[in-house]
């Protein structure tokens, strides 16, 4: 339970275009383990495996790649370490947390920010300080009960 605390945690703090390609590369296999073995191959090797695909899925998978390649070498190896982690915990526990990025992501841009920031403020809250942030009239004026639900959902499942 305590992975899965850990990847919540950084899925919705990191925000980034990497974090969201990970998941979503995980649910359209075209994952990180595929994407580092596409980049380590030759041009040619590469052109074969990707002309046995369908188009649509070949046009992702190499936007994906692309993007990929772009990441430095920490943020590979940070998506890696995330994916590996993912892939270790219990089905239902990998469920429960694409339900929870899915919700997070069908926020507007804006929203999204806003939650990560009030996430991260509250993260660094104990549960007294916690406890009056959430009954306070301003936070409950700022956020939408999705929002709210969100926040706190993520929040019962990351590291104290």
């Amino acid at each position: 339970m305590r992975t899965l605390r850990l990847l919540l945690a950084m899925i919705l703090l990191a925000g980034g275009s990497y974090a969201q390609e990970r998941l979503q590369a995980r649910q359209r296999h075209a994952n990180p383990d595929v994407l580092e073995r596409l980049e380590r191959m030759s041009p040619e090797e590469r052109g074969r495996v990707l002309d046995r695909l369908p188009p649509g899925r070949r046009a992702r998978i190499e936007q994906r790649l692309e993007k990929y390649e772009k990441l430095s070498p920490r943020e590979r190896e940070r998506l890696r370490r995330q994916y590996r982690r993912f892939r270790e915990l219990r089905p239902e526990e990998q469920e429960s947390a694409r339900k929870l990025f899915r919700k997070f992501q069908q926020l507007p841009q804006d929203r999204r920010r806003a939650v990560r920031q009030e996430y991260m403020r509250q993260s660094r809250m104990n549960n007294e300080e916690r406890l009056a942030r959430i009954g306070a009239s301003d936070y409950r004026a700022r956020f939408t009960s999705d929002e709210r639900r969100i926040i706190s959902e993520v929040l019962e499942l990351a590291p104290e």
